[in-house]
């Protein structure tokens, strides 16, 4: 005799909330930044800047090889090479941007200063 699942004989499974909270990804989302698709066809057609997409990375010089006539090695070499290819760009990607933010505080740092009154020099009179 078969199992017949319909919606009298079926019984949920329990389910592990805190488990799947565990596995949830951070979020995402910049706030003030979400604008329904009304707003963005709006701003498109008054010809208003648009939200910033995120940026993408381009390898322009990385050929991907066809898998199909490699064997096995050979796609694991390529993978090794490409993870490596990849870390080094990530890191050349987070040296610019501690570069950047470094050059920011200075500039910050120098306006702040430039920006604060200068103690003036007291003059002492002789008599």
């Amino acid at each position: 005799m078969r199992n017949v699942r319909n919606w009298f004989t079926y019984k949920p499974q329990e389910v592990d909330i805190e488990a799947i909270q565990q596995r949830k990804q951070p979020n995402q989302v910049v706030p003030g930044q979400s604008m329904s698709a009304k707003e963005i066809l709006e701003k498109y057609r008054r010809g208003m800047p648009l939200p910033p997409p995120k940026e993408g990375q381009y390898f322009g010089d990385l050929d991907v090889p066809d898998f199909d006539t490699m064997d096995l090695t050979e796609i694991d070499q390529w993978k090794k090479d490409f993870e490596e290819t990849l870390q080094a760009a990530k890191d050349n990607v987070k040296k610019e941007e501690e570069q950047k933010a470094t050059d920011q505080k200075e500039s910050f740092t120098k306006a702040v200063q430039d920006a604060l009154p200068k103690p003036e020099q007291s003059t002492v009179e002789s008599s």
